[in-house]
């Protein structure tokens, strides 16, 4: 009767087996990564693009975009950044009727209810303010919060002293140069940024920001003269880089505060520092390779790396006879300087 011996594996064939399938994982994962980040990046594209819609749809009901944020709501003495009114609505409080909100924006009313007073208000409560609202975070933001997590973008209100509210990765195109080399940045001016100096609340008869949204901007189409598809509207901000804007609520106490809270500025660089006031104040993202991505004028998406032609810091008297940079350029909405397609 014939015996049949079974041979095993030797050791180093198991060895050279689990090392081709290292080998193989090491590809693969990779390739893994890459798929998700793909998909977490088309998640933001059209995150992007309902905001967008939803801010063109505001324009075809009010005839002007939204305000950056709420000044002084009739019958409420003073200035937006005096007292209890430094603590008022954004422009993503503003949209919520055109995004699928419309309850939360009735319950808000804020062109009637400050934002300071809308916890203590009949119905009121700062729980309503913590409310997650579709679209307004980017999948890819590595230090994602739904909620404020960080002290220095409270807010106090009334009967809510320190605040946490809302978060958004989006901030909507404030300004591409600062009004002097101390460092304060243009969020004032009249209405539809035509008229009612000082433009600052620092004093002084300056230029309005040149980009969409500031304090009662109010901005129609007509005045976007650069071209709506050349000229950025919103852009990421991320929560571990620079941490996230506030979408409800900001503080117009004083220009930075603002532009920290839901605005952004070109004076800054893309992808700062992380955790610096740049990154604060600026544009950036946890996207692979260095990219942001920025909703333009006209509704499309564009992903704009952080080594794009850009120069920093500009003062607005320098910026009226400088050749501008390609961001400068795309933030502005009437320079009057040509900006190539393949930007």
């Amino acid at each position: 009767m014939k015996r049949f011996s079974q041979r095993g594996f030797t050791l180093i064939e198991l060895l050279v087996v689990i090392a081709i399938i290292g080998v193989l994982v090491g590809l693969l994962l990779p390739a893994v990564q890459q798929a998700r980040e793909a998909a977490r990046r088309s998640s933001c594209t059209n995150n992007l693009k309902q905001i967008g819609l939803a801010i063109h749809n505001h324009e075809s009901a009010q005839r002007h975009f939204p305000a950056g944020y709420v000044g002084v709501i009739p019958g409420n003495a003073g200035n937006a950044w005096d007292s209890n009114n430094r603590f008022t609505w954004g422009w993503g409080t503003l949209i919520l009727p055109y995004a699928e909100e419309a309850s939360l924006y009735q319950k808000f009313n804020p062109l009637k209810v400050r934002a300071y007073d809308y916890p203590a208000t009949a119905g009121g409560s700062l729980a309503d303010l913590q409310t997650k609202v579709a679209g307004f975070q980017c999948p890819s933001d590595a230090g994602y919060e739904t909620i404020n997590g960080g002290a220095a973008r409270t807010v106090n209100l009334s009967g809510a002293s320190g605040a946490r509210t809302t978060t958004s990765n989006y901030v909507g195109s404030n300004t591409s140069f600062k009004w002097h080399s101390g460092g304060r940045y243009i969020t004032e001016g009249g209405p539809g940024g035509q008229g009612g100096a000082p433009y600052s609340q620092w004093g002084g008869t300056v230029p309005p920001p040149n980009g969409i949204f500031w304090r009662d901007s109010n901005l129609e189409t007509r005045k976007i003269t650069d071209g709506l598809s050349k000229t950025i509207m919103v852009g990421e901000r991320s929560s571990r880089i620079g941490a996230a804007a506030l979408l409800f609520v900001t503080n117009a106490q004083n220009e930075q505060l603002s532009i920290e809270r839901n605005l952004g500025t070109a004076v800054e660089l893309l992808n700062a520092t992380v955790g610096s006031a740049a990154a604060r104040r600026g544009y950036n993202s946890d996207h692979a390779g260095g990219v942001i991505q920025f909703l333009f004028c006209d509704g499309s998406v564009k992903a704009l790396n952080e080594a794009v032609d850009h120069t920093a810091q500009r003062t607005w008297s320098a910026a009226a006879t400088a050749n501008l940079s390609t961001f400068e350029k795309l933030v502005g909405r009437n320079d009057g300087q040509t900006v190539s397609n393949d930007f």
